[in-house]
């Protein structure tokens, strides 16, 4: 495979994930393919070297590509070189690409429940466990989510979550007292972490920080530790604060133009919701929590240095997770969620559940895929989903 830019790949049927999906969806009389497939695209913000790319999208689609219920290809464009972070809902809905990849806190208005899911970070200690909660809770407890997407034109076609949070300075920080006064990246809930701390909550998408360190105006970002490969904050920020601090949810890893979505044969459809799950999972634990152990693990070779500081930390994050139950649902509401208490009352009561499905799966991608999409996305009815 070539460079991502030019990659042209397909999605694929995954004959051995389908059997979920509606009898009507696979009855359906096949509609002969084209002689010269069409090219889609599909614009993501983030940097080529994001491992979202070649641990998730690209081998799933790899694989998918000779899927004959499938008859156009996907031309990856990646870096914002097409869409930037803020405006990815808005290029999938007005068709600038045909796919996009969105964070929600960038959407607040047009996307209120969704996020609501991703500001609820501190919830849920297992990554896999809290992904399928908020999954579960989204496509079949909550059809306002989906219509945020569909009303903005746009269907999510796959979400996920991103790995767990840390900290990482320009300059080393050993305890709570130490963030006084320092810039933090640090975008919704987080915000509310960062006052905690003594610090000043900055919002930027993270692409930007590494010119934003070196001109002086950020000094610390909390995010996955992927982002220090992926966009260069390895020699920027190498101070590691290595205390887990929580982990967003709701991530729109594949959204979808509508009317491109409703102009797909229902057999299309079907073959697409098949592999969501496993595109949610392999986006989940091979671009996010891999790539942080993996980091961590090359510690030395790289010059980090991670610490985890004398107590405080933990101490911080404890007392913000007891508090964000209440914050969230008062933020949710304020922007015009009308039943966020049952939102979160409905991810919280599913975690269980999702907890004894993870520990037959732990972080094997292929495990965890099979149960989002046995549990998730096998019952999304491709007759009527994203239709309306």
């Amino acid at each position: 495979m070539s460079t991502r830019e030019e990659n042209m790949l397909g999605f694929a049927t995954g004959r051995r994930l389908r059997a979920g999906l509606s009898a009507a969806a696979l009855s359906v009389t096949c509609v002969a393919a084209p002689a010269v497939a069409e090219t889609m695209t599909f614009g993501a913000y983030m940097a080529p070297k994001h491992p979202f790319y070649d641990r998730a999208l690209e081998p799933l689609l790899e694989d998918l590509k000779a899927d004959p219920d499938i008859d156009f290809k996907v031309r990856v464009i990646p870096g914002g070189q097409l869409l930037g972070a803020r405006e990815s809902l808005e290029g999938a809905k007005n068709r600038l690409a045909d796919f996009s990849f969105v964070v929600p806190v960038y959407n607040r208005t047009e996307l209120p429940e969704i996020n609501l899911f991703f500001q609820f970070i501190a919830f849920g200690d297992n990554v896999v466990a809290g992904t399928g909660a908020v999954l579960e809770a989204m496509y079949l407890h909550c059809p306002q989510c989906l219509s945020n997407y569909t009303d903005n034109n746009t269907v999510p076609l796959a979400t996920g979550s991103g790995g767990q949070y840390r900290m990482f300075c320009k300059d080393p920080a050993n305890s709570v007292a130490d963030l006084k006064g320092r810039k933090i990246r640090a975008v919704g809930a987080l915000a509310r972490l960062v006052n905690m701390m003594g610090g000043t909550p900055i919002n930027m998408p993270a692409n930007e920080g590494v010119s934003a360190i070196q001109r002086g105006t950020l000094d610390c970002l909390i995010g996955p530790l992927a982002w220090m490969t992926s966009y260069g904050y390895v020699d920027t920020a190498p101070n590691i604060v290595n205390v887990p601090m929580g982990y967003v949810k709701g991530l729109g890893l594949v959204v979808m133009n509508k009317d491109r979505w409703q102009g797909l044969s229902t057999e299309a459809r079907a073959a697409m919701l098949s592999h969501m799950g496993e595109l949610s999972a392999r986006s989940t634990i091979d671009a996010y929590l891999k790539p942080d152990e993996e980091l961590l693990s090359q510690a030395d070779e790289l010059g980090l240095k991670p610490t985890k500081g004398d107590g405080s930390f933990e101490e911080l994050f404890k007392a913000f997770g007891e508090a964000e139950v209440a914050e969230v649902i008062a933020a949710a509401e304020a922007s015009g969620v009308k039943n966020a208490a049952q939102l979160v009352e409905t991810v919280m009561n599913l975690y269980p559940k999702w907890l004894e499905i993870a520990e037959t799966t732990g972080n094997d991608p292929q495990k965890v895929g099979e149960a989002y999409t046995r549990e998730v996305y096998s019952k999304l009815d491709p007759d009527t989903f994203g239709m309306n």
